[in-house]
């Protein structure tokens, strides 16, 4: 957000993209009330990932949340992962 790599409208460019995603239930659907998400999940064979930006009024800070399960059987435990990892974080942070 410092405008060292890339200009303003170049900033908000990216980060359009990393708002309109098509799978909000990791760590967007985690994060508590005033905490705003930019975000790129991923999902191939036995990884399901989500990195996000959390901009809070402590602050902005990265989240990556890499899983490694058994195929696609376990995604609904590996996302409940993601979304408990994701609350103790954004309550730590606040």
């Amino acid at each position: 957000f410092e405008g060292r790599l890339l200009n303003p409208e170049h900033t908000q460019q990216l980060l359009s993209y990393m708002q309109n995603t098509n799978y909000e239930y990791l760590i967007p659907a985690a994060v508590p009330d005033g905490v705003t998400v930019f975000h790129k999940y991923g999902l191939l064979d036995d990884e399901l990932h989500d990195a996000a930006i959390l901009s809070m009024s402590a602050g902005s800070y990265v989240l990556v949340i890499y899983t490694k399960g058994t195929g696609l059987s376990d995604i609904p435990q590996r996302t409940a992962v993601i979304q408990d990892i994701t609350k103790a974080v954004t309550a730590a942070l606040s």
